[in-house]
C-alpha cells in the first residue's frame, strides 16, 4: 500500500513538472501578458492578469523547489538549461512583492516597468523544448562569430563616411541637424542606408 502511495506521489511530481504542463504554463503566462498590454482589456480584466501571472510564478518557483528536491542541488545546478530556469526565476521574484515605489513629488515608473519587462524573459524558457535546440543555438553563435569581421569592416565604413559627411555638409545652415558632429551623421547615413530618410535628408541639403 505504501509502494502505490509512493507511486502514485512520484507520477503527480512528474506531471506538475512535466514537459507538457511547463509549455503549458508557460503559453498561459505569455497569453495573460499579450492581452494585459491593451488597454481596453487592462482596464476590465487588467486584476485577473496579473493574478494569473502572479500563480505562474508561484508555479515556476514550486517546479525549481520539486526539481532541486528530486534531484538535490548540486545534480540539478549541473544542467544548463535548469541554471537559466533558475536565474529567471529569481528575477521574477521581485514581481511578487509589486511594490509602489512611491516618491515625495512622484511615482517612479521605470522600475516597475523594467520589472514587468522581465517577466517577458520566462518565455525564451520554451527554447528548451524546441527540437535540437542546442545545436540551433551553436549554429547561430558559430554564425555570429563568422560575421563579427563583416559588421567591423561595415563600422569602419560608415565611420569614414560619417566624417567625410561631416566635413562636407557640417557647415551648411539645414544639414547641421543632420551632419553636424560625426555621431549624428552616422545616425543620417543608418537612416539613408536602410531607406528609412533617403528622401527627407537630401531634399532638406
Amino acid at each position: 500500500m505504501t509502494s502505490i502511495r509512493h507511486s502514485d506521489r512520484h507520477l503527480l511530481i512528474k506531471v506538475l513538472i512535466g514537459e507538457p504542463t511547463v509549455v503549458g504554463v508557460i503559453g498561459l503566462n505569455a497569453l495573460a501578458l499579450f492581452l494585459d498590454a491593451f488597454p481596453g482589456i487592462h482596464s476590465r480584466f487588467g486584476l485577473w492578469l496579473e493574478w494569473i501571472d502572479y500563480i505562474c510564478i508561484v508555479y515556476f518557483i514550486f517546479e525549481a523547489l520539486l526539481k532541486i528536491g528530486l534531484l538535490k542541488f548540486s545534480s540539478y545546478w549541473s544542467s544548463g538549461w535548469n541554471r537559466f530556469d533558475f536565474v529567471i526565476m529569481v528575477a521574477s521574484l521581485p514581481l511578487l512583492l509589486n511594490l509602489p515605489f512611491e516618491t515625495d513629488s512622484s511615482r517612479i515608473y521605470a522600475i516597475p516597468t523594467l520589472l514587468r519587462m522581465g517577466r517577458f524573459l520566462r518565455f525564451v524558457r520554451v527554447m528548451r523544448f524546441v527540437p535540437n535546440a542546442a545545436h540551433i543555438g551553436q549554429g547561430i553563435m558559430r554564425a555570429l562569430q563568422a560575421s563579427v569581421g563583416v559588421f567591423l569592416v561595415l563600422f569602419v565604413l560608415n565611420l569614414t563616411l560619417a566624417v567625410g559627411a561631416t566635413m562636407l555638409f557640417g557647415g551648411l545652415e539645414n544639414a547641421e541637424q543632420y551632419f553636424g558632429n560625426p555621431l549624428i551623421s552616422l545616425y543620417s547615413l543608418f537612416k539613408v542606408f536602410t531607406v528609412e530618410g533617403w528622401y527627407e535628408i537630401p531634399d532638406s541639403l
